[in-house]
């Protein structure tokens, strides 16, 4: 598992690398030329400036269980396709019950702009509390996506049972009974002696 991050315009990159650092999780910014992204916690991948090329090149770095931290609707629904789980910059995160509606928002929204008789307003004007609000909310997911993977780790390792053949099932029971008992068993010296015992049973 490891935390994408879409760098362009992303306002809570170090928030997203403080959760990733408390999990020990890589993290990883994709951001195009347009925007010049440096990181000492993180790998920054940069790209040539195009529609939609840093979200082309995350969106081939995703695999099952990955994180990742988008605004683009469109850039979360290829997640959800491949399996990760993709957040807003808001904390919350993009389902399969409700990137169908965001979508059809993005689109009815993109119309509106077009037209002259429509003048829709910017999002509010981000404060400090919204982007701790991402952090606690990233925290609180990581923190039951770990604990349920090392419960489900604990429960293979349990229930998990070695395989052994006859032969080796004898030999395990001997060596069992030579700890209980080992004032039955010659004690050997030196391999020569064990080897010469050997021939004169065959």
């Amino acid at each position: 598992m490891k935390l994408l991050i879409d760098g362009d315009g992303c306002p809570v990159i170090s928030e997203a690398e403080r959760a990733a650092s408390l999990f020990h999780l890589e993290s990883i910014i994709v951001c195009d030329t347009s925007h010049l992204i440096r990181s000492e916690k993180s790998k920054v991948l940069m790209v040539d400036k195009g529609a939609d090329s840093a979200d082309f090149t995350l969106t081939n770095l995703i695999k099952p269980g990955d994180i990742v931290i988008t605004q683009d609707y469109g850039l979360a629904a290829m997640a959800l396709a491949k399996k990760a789980f993709p957040f807003h910059q808001n904390g919350w995160q993009y389902t399969n019950e409700n990137i169908g509606r965001l979508l059809m928002e993005r689109y009815e929204a993109k119309k509106a702009r077009k037209s002259a008789k429509h003048h829709l307003k910017g999002p509010a004007k981000r404060k400090k509390e919204d982007n701790e609000k991402f952090y606690h909310l990233l925290v609180r997911f990581l923190e039951r996506k770990c604990s349920s993977m090392k419960d489900k780790k604990q429960n293979i390792n349990r229930n998990e049972k070695p395989h052994f053949n006859e032969t080796t099932r004898e030999a395990l029971a001997e060596m069992d009974e030579m700890k209980k008992h080992p004032e039955k068993y010659k004690a050997y010296d030196t391999f020569d002696e064990l080897m010469e015992d050997i021939h004169k049973e065959d």
